[in-house]
């Protein structure tokens, strides 16, 4: 009985990783479709995938729902209302905001910064997200920038993922193996 059991165990931790990789390798595909009428914008894209990273990171158990806040980049904003529209993540409602001011208190469990808005992402934005749990996603980040958990890069044509385990361990957020196995582990 305890063999069915751990093969049980087993059959569902695969068939998770490959759901994972299934996902990443669609949302990729429609991505790299740029040449077709009905190809994601890159904003759709970035959309997909900030969703299902939000499901593999472990959160605190405080929250009622899940913000993602989105610094200078209403079409980010826009994609992530459409694709979270009538979706949960862990059980909870997605909220997408627009962050104009960095001075204010952040109130997101994700802030996003993309290439053009890096320039914002200062120390004090980084002290402040390690205090509050905020998992810090940026978007082409240059090896000197610090404080972001997660990076999208361009290598080869595609679309990377750069997982910081040091940044990630200090803002106290687990991340899932499966997200592990398909990021570049900084």
């Amino acid at each position: 009985m305890s063999a069915d059991k751990s093969f049980d165990t087993a059959n569902c931790i695969f068939l998770l990783e490959m759901r994972l990789k299934i996902i990443i390798l669609l949302v990729f595909g429609f991505f790299m479709m740029k040449n077709s009428a009905q190809a994601q914008s890159k904003e759709q894209v970035y959309a997909g995938i900030i969703l299902h990273i939000m499901k593999y990171v472990e959160w605190p158990e405080y929250e009622s729902q899940m913000t993602v806040g989105v610094v200078n980049n209403q079409q980010l904003v826009k994609a992530l209302q459409k694709a979270s529209s009538g979706k949960k993540v862990h059980y909870k409602n997605v909220t997408i905001t627009t962050v104009s001011d960095l001075k204010m208190d952040l109130n997101a469990d994700v802030l996003f910064f993309s290439k053009s808005a890096l320039s914002k992402l200062s120390p004090n934005i980084v002290e402040e997200a390690k205090k509050n749990d905020i998992l810090v996603i940026s978007e082409e980040a240059p090896e000197s920038q610090s404080g972001q958990g997660i990076n999208f890069t361009q290598k080869g044509g595609s679309l990377k993922l750069e997982l910081f385990m040091a940044t990630m361990n200090t803002v106290g957020l687990k991340v899932s193996e499966q997200l592990k196995k398909i990021a570049t582990i900084k």
